[in-house]
């Protein structure tokens, strides 16, 4: 037998059903509230960065909240990721 036979065997003798631990509900709740509010305080930031190098650039001055948008939307990428994969356990 070579190792991709035997991997696979024990990959299906070993495939054991979630089950979510008695008692975490109200964690999972608490959670998904925490990162919904987040996220929509980050994009809030963004809706601003946005904002303000558009006024900037209206104006002709110098270029001023593209660190915030910048940042915003890095923050906004992962609390994304987060969530897909606490969705995934």
């Amino acid at each position: 037998m070579n190792a991709v036979a035997v991997t696979t065997t024990i990959c299906a003798v070993i495939n054991p059903t979630p089950v979510q631990p008695p008692g975490t509900q109200g964690l999972v709740t608490l959670v998904n509230y925490v990162l919904w509010i987040c996220l929509a305080v980050v994009g809030v930031f963004f809706i601003v960065g946005v904002t303000q190098i558009a006024a900037s650039w209206h104006r002709g001055g110098e270029i001023e909240g593209v660190k915030r948008t910048v940042l915003s939307a890095v923050a906004l990428t992962v609390l994304g990721s987060i969530g897909l994969i606490l969705t995934a356990f």
